[in-house]
């Protein structure tokens, strides 16, 4: 099923970064600085949409494209919108020339006040582990965390 997972893990994070795009859209504070960010929203989930759509289908095979299940209507979907939204402007276009005229950024975001505490500890444990002879830098992240965050320590 790894050929499977990796598709899955492909999909989520398209959807991820997608939803990110459009988030930081959403949030800006300015028409000027609003622009930017809409055509990058626009851009990647135009392609992400499509994307994660073909993946559905073929992730289902055969029963995908039949009326049994709604796979293909995702598709359809995902391509009327493309269709509609490149009627528009091109999205990538308004991109390269925000690059060219210095307008593009990055995305904005505020962290909160307890942001600086998890920062303080992750300098720290970099500082901790700069100090570890090799054979023991390992045990030191399986210990702290840091290794893989997910796991419980």
């Amino acid at each position: 099923f790894q050929a499977v997972k990796h598709h899955l893990a492909n999909m989520l994070i398209s959807a991820q970064q997608s939803t990110a795009a459009v988030w930081d859209a959403a949030r800006s504070n300015d028409l000027d600085d609003a622009s930017f960010a809409a055509a990058v929203a626009a851009a990647h989930a135009t392609r992400m949409q499509t994307f994660i759509a073909q993946k559905n289908i073929q992730l289902h095979g055969g029963i995908g494209y039949t009326w049994e299940h709604d796979a293909h209507l995702y598709l359809r979907r995902a391509r009327s919108l493309a269709a509609l939204i490149s009627d528009t402007g091109d999205a990538l276009a308004d991109i390269a020339e925000a690059q060219r005229t210095g307008v593009a950024h990055g995305a904005s975001f505020a962290l909160p006040a307890e942001a600086d505490r998890f920062r303080r500890e992750a300098a720290d444990a970099v500082g901790r582990l700069r100090g570890l002879p090799s054979g023991e830098q390992r045990d030191y992240l399986v210990d702290s965390g840091y290794l893989v965050p997910h796991w419980p320590k």
